[in-house]
């Protein structure tokens, strides 16, 4: 349900920090951004299982910043995002060599027909014996992972969420780690803050969900045709600012 956009629109909030500044605390992780992540790196030519490689050097970076994270692994999807959901791993796990993808990574598949992802969930149950093996904790999500990360940070059992996705704030979350990157000499991530974006946007996080339904969303992909940001935003601030708790009454 993220916000068509909204990365752009909140960009001069974000702050890029080290991870270090969090030792000691906890953060929950989208695990699936960092498995789409791999994609892009193409290393399925050059080994196997890429997306455990790169999942294991990400996380070890984490314990040696002094943040525990716990990861959050994806549960069966809405029925609303069935579509919206396959077409996306369509073009982003799509099998660009005669039908095979990058070490099974790109077999990251939702059934439209039922939202089961029976070889994402082949996938992740070896993440899991991987995180086991390190001692690091994982939750699995009833549905949504951004939802599930957005209640760890909301109820403060973290301290924020790694993700690239802006649902976490549509579903509650109030701090958000995105472009996550580690090295040999730190590992850092660009940091937004939920009443920093409400201050630059005018708007609260109701405004926001409105936004996502006007703008288009993973459960209303088309938005409402001919509305922009730029006039769906002047109407939120307009009815906000007027005292209406409910812009969607007007």
């Amino acid at each position: 349900m993220g916000v068509k956009g909204l990365w752009d629109m909140v960009s001069p909030t974000g702050e890029v920090m080290c991870l270090a500044d969090l030792s000691g605390q906890a953060v929950a992780v989208d695990l699936a951004g960092w498995l789409v992540d791999t994609q892009s790196l193409q290393l399925g030519h050059v080994m196997t299982r890429p997306h455990l490689r790169n999942l294991f050097f990400r996380t070890v970076a984490c314990l040696q910043a002094g943040v525990v994270p716990v990861m959050v692994l994806e549960g069966d999807a809405p029925s609303l995002k069935w579509n919206t959901i396959s077409s996306r791993n369509q073009r982003n796990f799509g099998q660009p060599h005669g039908g095979r993808g990058v070490s099974g990574v790109s077999s990251i598949t939702t059934t439209a027909k039922t939202g089961k992802r029976s070889h994402f969930n082949a996938i992740l149950k070896k993440c899991t014996e991987l995180f086991d093996l390190l001692g690091v904790p994982w939750v699995r999500a009833a549905g949504e992972a951004e939802a599930t990360c957005a209640a760890l940070n909301y109820h403060k059992v973290v301290q924020g969420v790694i993700s690239q996705d802006s649902d976490v704030f549509l579903y509650g979350g109030n701090t958000v780690f995105r472009n996550f990157s580690a090295n040999q000499k730190k590992v850092t991530a660009e940091k937004f803050k939920m009443d920093l974006i409400e201050e630059w946007l005018q708007i609260t996080r109701d405004g926001m969900i409105l936004l996502a339904i006007v703008l288009g969303c993973d459960y209303l992909p088309g938005g409402v045709h001919g509305v922009g940001r730029d006039p769906a935003l002047r109407f939120l601030r307009m009815a906000y600012s007027a005292g209406d708790k409910d812009p969607t009454q007007r």
